[in-house]
């Protein structure tokens, strides 16, 4: 068996800080300050990567934004530049480079779809099935890349939580959840479920446009339904949850990177389904009890699960013409 000596431990740790290292760091007297200077950075860099900028310039300024996806990708370049050589930012280089290549590959592909090749394929039908096939393609392109970045970075599949975890695992508790000691993620999975599927329902009834059509003749279209919203799950858990997760250091405690994933995920959602103020609200809390739920159970399972049965109401009312992404 191939064995590593001291000095090439090391040297790969200088390239990609290990979570053994993030934890000798966190312990040692002399950079006792660097946790909240780590956590202000990763807070930067979350948010301005984010679609709050693109809010504010929009929505509150009035502004274009065109420019906009240029600068983000240059500051997170220089971020990724900035923790080579600045001794505190190091434990975030992982964190950057995984952002780095989550934003990179989502522009690449972006423009993918807009390409006439692209539209050849999957939109000159106009077709539900057609046009959110090739939407859900390169989702998963882009979930695919972000998980080979984060191999290359040294992390497992057991790191990124790509495991069916343990189900049964033992939940921590929380007063306004209603999670109480003792209490176990088989049933709790259970119970999340049911709450995540009948709040987005409720959503979408209450603020969508179900005066404009129904759902009459939508039967052919659940397996396409079923089978988007399980790609649709599967790849938003990879690039918002387990690769955030498995990446961001732990000296910024299990509640400070559980926040950062939900920040992240609630703010992309502002301008999808649900949308607006409230669905940055509800996503969030969403992805601050899925990114929970991965860490509590090392596994991907149930945040997928959960996941999934949302984005299967979601589907069905976009296949129903009731609800487009951002209630446009």
């Amino acid at each position: 068996m191939l064995r590593f000596n001291r000095d090439q431990a090391a040297a790969r740790n200088i390239i990609w800080p290990s979570r053994t290292a993030d934890r000798e760091r966190t312990s040692s007297r002399i950079r006792i300050q660097a946790p909240s200077l780590t956590a202000c950075l990763a807070w930067i860099a979350t948010l301005a990567i984010s679609t709050l900028p693109n809010i504010i310039l929009r929505e509150v300024l009035g502004v274009r934004t065109d420019w906009v996806p240029t600068a983000k990708l240059i500051l997170i370049t220089a971020l990724v530049v900035l923790s080579l050589g600045w001794r505190r930012a190091r434990p975030l280089r992982p964190y950057f480079f995984t952002l780095l290549t989550f934003y990179g590959a989502g522009r690449v592909f972006r423009e993918v779809h807009r390409s006439p090749m692209w539209a050849s394929l999957f939109h000159s039908r106009r077709l539900f099935t057609d046009e959110m096939l090739g939407a859900q393609i390169l989702r998963m392109a882009t979930a695919t890349v972000v998980i080979a970045a984060v191999r290359i970075m040294g992390r497992s599949f057991k790191d990124m939580f790509l495991t069916c975890g343990h189900l049964c695992a033992p939940a921590e508790p929380v007063r306004w959840l209603e999670i109480r000691s003792g209490a176990t993620w088989n049933r709790l999975g259970i119970t999340f479920s049911f709450v995540a599927f009948l709040g987005t329902s409720t959503f979408l009834f209450t603020l969508g446009q179900p005066g404009r059509g129904g759902f009459a003749g939508l039967s052919p279209l659940i397996p396409a339904i079923l089978l988007f919203a399980a790609m649709n799950a599967f790849s938003e858990e990879v690039t918002f949850r387990s690769a955030l997760l498995a990446t961001l250091p732990d000296s910024l405690g299990k509640q400070g990177r559980l926040l950062i994933t939900a920040a992240y995920f609630g703010l992309a959602h502002y301008w999808g389904v649900p949308y607006g103020p409230m669905g940055v609200l509800l996503s969030g809390l969403l992805g601050w009890l899925l990114a929970k739920i991965m860490v509590e159970t090392k596994g991907f399972f149930w945040p997928w699960f959960i996941h999934f049965l949302p984005d299967v109401v979601i589907y069905t009312f976009m296949a129903a013409g009731l609800v487009t992404a951002g209630g446009r």
